[in-house]
């Protein structure tokens, strides 16, 4: 087995394609949008032969609190292998010397389980001190159903949200185009106002989309109000499935129920465009009532109760200074209320 940088777009994808559930952080695409902000960002792949047998995206942080290396959703390999893991992780090690690295950070797509913790565990990694991100605990829901099933499994408060938003004259549109941007960034940039977030610029958003777009895997949908818009989501399209990824709701119409009725109508053009798996993205527990995310995890329950869990990103020290990162990283996560 070899490990080797990959410049193949083709090559990476038709890999990626061996694998099951894959996040847009592994995709092509996402590290094309990450070399066009400026960040190094390397995609590595594990051969066996000339086959492309495991994914190694990699991103070199500079960050003030130190510099580490960041798998995102990866390594993507299979762990149950020890020998091919043993590599991956040696070849990571080596990786982060060389870039001056104090920590590495991973977040496989490893589902929950004492068994995977302790794989971790043997490896030398430790949990990170960052609160859960990169959607770790999911709700999902099935677009292999039938549309009156998925309506009839929803909350029923949601179905009836979705009804009188129909009633007041709420409409929807989406494109893959930037026809659409203004109307998102003004519904965007008003919910950062109000909720004060500490979010992605809007040029960000608009690099990333673009990036995506232009190879047909992101579409913008936007409810409105008498030709205002009052609502807005971005999704990006990755394999299989559909990711909710971006969205805002004017501040003014907030009463108006445009989202329910966006997402319903997001659920049945994806449907129809052969999409099986609609992503509602991150959640926080349910039982977890003052988290930051509970009002939203709420709204995207409401739709599907079906939940996908992850393991928690791991860290591994490789310098001394990766200590003091996690402290900063503890100390940052408390202050924020995770």
């Amino acid at each position: 087995m070899q490990i080797k940088e990959v410049k193949n777009k083709d090559l990476w994808n038709l890999a990626l394609d061996n694998f099951g559930y894959s996040t847009m952080f592994l995709s092509w695409e996402w590290s094309e949008f990450e070399r066009s902000i400026g960040n190094k960002f390397e995609n590595w792949g594990l051969f066996d032969g000339d086959k492309l047998i495991g994914l190694i995206p990699i991103k070199i942080i500079n960050a003030k609190r130190g510099r580490y290396i960041h798998v995102r959703h990866g390594p993507l390999i299979d762990w149950s292998n020890d020998t091919l893991v043993n590599s991956v992780i040696s070849f990571l090690r080596k990786k982060a010397m060389e870039e001056g690295s104090s920590f590495i950070r991973i977040s496989p797509l490893l589902s929950r389980t004492r068994d995977n913790k302790q794989i971790l565990k043997e490896l030398k990694f430790v949990p990170s001190n960052t609160h859960a991100t990169d959607a770790e605990l999911t709700v999902v829901l099935d677009l292999t159903k039938g549309t009156d099933t998925i309506l009839s499994e929803m909350r029923k408060t949601t179905r009836n949200l979705i009804r009188k938003a129909q009633k007041i004259g709420v409409s929807v549109r989406h494109t893959s185009d930037l026809s659409l941007f203004n109307d998102f960034s003004k519904v965007y940039l008003d919910t950062v106002k109000r909720k004060k977030w500490v979010a992605y610029s809007i040029d960000y958003i608009k690099k990333e989309y673009l990036t995506f777009a232009r190879t047909g895997c992101a579409e913008i949908f936007v409810a409105y109000l008498n030709d205002k818009a009052i609502s807005a989501s971005i999704f990006i399209k990755h394999r299989n499935q559909v990711i909710y990824h971006y969205s805002g709701s004017l501040t003014e119409f907030r009463n108006i129920p445009s989202a329910y009725l966006l997402h319903w109508e997001a659920i049945k053009y994806f449907k129809s465009a052969g999409f099986s798996l609609y992503n509602f993205w991150g959640v926080c527990p349910e039982n977890q009532k003052n988290h930051p995310w509970y009002g939203l995890s709420l709204f995207k329950r409401g739709f599907t109760n079906k939940e996908m869990e992850f393991i928690h990103a791991h860290d591994l020290v490789v310098s001394p200074l990766g200590h003091l990162t996690r402290i900063y990283d503890y100390i940052e996560s408390k202050f924020k209320g995770y």
